[in-house]
Formats: C-alpha cells, structure tokens, sequence
C-alpha cells in the first residue's frame, strides 16, 4: 500500500476540512430514475465510467447499480456480468442507497456488515468500496439514484485517493443521468408544443370559411 496515501480511516476529517461534506445529505424521497431514456450511448458512456473505476482501483469488479421501481438493476458492470467471477451483491448496493453514503469494507468476513446479508449468499468477493450517486429532484434536492461499487477478492485496505477517485466517477455517473433527464424534458416540451401545434391546425381547419358574396354594382 501507498504509504503517503492516508487510509479511509482518516477520511472524514479531511473532506470536511476541504468542504466535500459542507452539503446537506442526499435521501431515497425523489423519484427512481427512468431507465427507458437512456439510449445505446448513454449505456457506452456509463460503461466506460464503470470500467474505468476498476482499472484505476484495480478492484476485481465494479458495477453501477439503479433505483428502478422498487427494485434495483446493474446498469453497467466491469467486467460484464455474464463474464466475470460474479456480481457484486445485489444487497450491497441496495445497502449504500439505502444509507445515502460511503461503504467501505476491508474484509467483509470479519465486518458486522456480513451479519446484515442473507445467510444463503455466498461469495468470492470480500473487500468492497462503494458510493451513492445522487441527482437533483424538481426541487433541486439530492437524492440517491444509483450506487457505484467496486470489489476485491481479497482483503483491501482502501485508502482516501480511492474513495475520492470512486466519488469522482460517481460524479460522473449523475452528470450523465442529470443530461439524460434535462434533454428528455426538452424534447417532451418540444412535442408538446407540435402537439398544440397541430390541434390549433385541426381547430382552424374545422371552423367553416366565410363566403363572399360578389353583387353586380357593389
């Protein structure tokens, strides 16, 4: 391990030294993300974020988990799901959405959070980092929309660059779902107002036109 690079341990002092912690905390009140906007290059981009993580945290796997509904689905994931040694739990991530913060596990058979998972799961994976991804509501509130995770096979002592590299990508992530959303309202607007458009055209076209009457000397 690095030695000038300071364990998570110490991570929370220092973000609140530099203000990364100054904002309110994000919460799972706004709506789930809508899966059916995102097009083939919005899935490349969020896949090229995921892959990136793993390569930069040389983790084992990384996913990107979204509030779907009242479940969760893997987006993206590094490598793909039907290739890799296996997915990330799908508990784990539902476990830093639903706490809206940082989950970071060095050995997860020696970790009180082994005894929050079903006791049928079985996997390989034992050290685990992860992160909320957050986006703003109607109101401007943050609230959580997916979850980034990375994993190792072996025990990790995960270091502050590698929580802030992760967080970095997760924002990312919610800068691609926030544009993704913000076009969406566009072009919803956009038919809206051809919509009117056209009913103004239908209204005009069903009123009769007037008849002028021409009279020989006036």
């Amino acid at each position: 391990m690095d030695p000038v690079v300071p364990k998570v341990t110490e991570l929370t002092r220092a973000l609140d030294e530099t203000g990364i912690n100054a904002s309110p905390p994000p919460s799972l009140a706004g709506e789930p993300f809508d899966l059916s906007l995102l097009d083939a290059d919005d899935q490349a981009s969020l896949q090229r974020i995921v892959e990136n993580g793993r390569l930069l945290l040389g983790a084992s796997v990384a996913a990107l988990t979204l509030r779907a509904g009242d479940r969760t689905t893997i987006i993206a994931s590094s490598p793909p799901v039907e290739e890799g040694p296996e997915p990330i739990p799908d508990a784990v991530c539902q476990h830093i959405m639903s706490r809206a913060d940082n989950l970071v596990i060095r050995d997860l058979r020696a970790h009180p959070f082994r005894d929050e998972l079903p006791s049928s799961l079985t996997t390989g994976l034992v050290a685990y980092l992860g992160t909320p991804v957050c986006a703003p509501d109607a109101s401007g509130t943050e609230h959580v929309v997916a979850s980034l995770c990375v994993s190792a096979v072996e025990p990790r002592d995960w270091t502050e660059r590698d929580l802030v590299t992760l967080r970095t990508l997760g924002e990312g992530v919610s800068s691609r779902l926030c544009l993704v959303e913000a076009l969406a309202k566009v072009k919803g607007g956009q038919q809206r107002a051809e919509n009117r458009e056209a009913e103004l055209e239908r209204l005009f076209a069903s009123v009769p036109q007037p008849i002028a009457i021409w009279r020989p000397g006036g």
